[in-house]
C-alpha cells in the first residue's frame, strides 16, 4: 500500500511540475519586440515618462492607427499619450491596466470599440494571450474570472507563440 501512495504522489508531482513549467514558459523566454502587441511595453515606458498635464487616449486600434497626438498636443498644450492598442484586450483589461499609471490631473479619453460592450468586454483569448506573451506585466491587470476563462484555453497558443519567437 505504501508503494502505491508513493507512486501516486510521484505522478501528481510530475504532472504538477509539468503544468507549472508550461505556465511559466512564456515568462522565461524573451519578449519578441517585433510583434504588434509588444508595443504595450513601449506605451508603458511613454506613459511613465510623460509629465503632467497629460491627456491619455485609451482604446483599441481605432486610436492606435487614427489619432494625431501631436496635433492634439499643439492645440491643447497638454502632453498626449496614446495608450490605444487592440480592442481584443477587452474593456476591463484596458481600464485596469491604465489605472496603474494615472496621476492626479490626467484627462482620460476612452474610445472603446463597439464589440467591447458585449462579447469583448473581457477580451478575446488570442489577443489576451498575445498581450501576455508580449508583456507579462499585464497579468496584474486581470480583474475577472471571465478573463481567465478566455485565456486558459489559449495557453497552448501562448506556448507556441513563445517557442516560435524564441527559435
Amino acid at each position: 500500500m505504501k508503494k502505491f501512495w508513493i507512486k501516486i504522489f510521484s505522478l501528481i508531482f510530475i504532472i504538477s511540475t509539468t503544468i507549472l513549467c508550461i505556465f511559466l514558459l512564456p515568462f522565461i523566454l524573451p519578449i519578441n519586440p517585433s510583434r504588434y502587441l509588444a508595443e504595450h511595453v513601449d506605451k508603458r515606458k511613454i506613459i511613465n515618462s510623460t509629465p503632467s498635464p497629460r491627456i491619455i487616449l485609451l482604446g483599441g486600434s481605432n486610436l492606435a492607427y487614427s489619432i494625431d497626438s501631436q496635433l492634439i498636443e499643439n492645440k491643447t498644450g497638454y502632453h498626449v499619450v496614446n495608450f490605444g492598442l487592440a480592442g481584443g484586450m477587452g474593456m476591463r483589461m484596458m481600464i485596469k491596466d491604465l489605472e496603474k499609471y494615472l496621476i492626479k490631473g490626467d484627462i482620460v479619453i476612452f474610445s472603446p470599440e463597439y464589440v467591447q460592450f458585449g462579447e469583448m468586454l473581457n477580451g478575446s483569448g488570442p489577443d489576451l494571450v498575445g498581450l501576455i506573451s508580449a508583456d507579462p506585466i499585464v497579468l496584474t491587470s486581470i480583474s475577472s474570472s471571465k478573463q481567465l476563462l478566455n485565456i486558459f484555453p489559449q495557453i497552448l497558443l501562448l506556448i507556441k507563440i513563445e517557442i516560435k519567437d524564441f527559435i
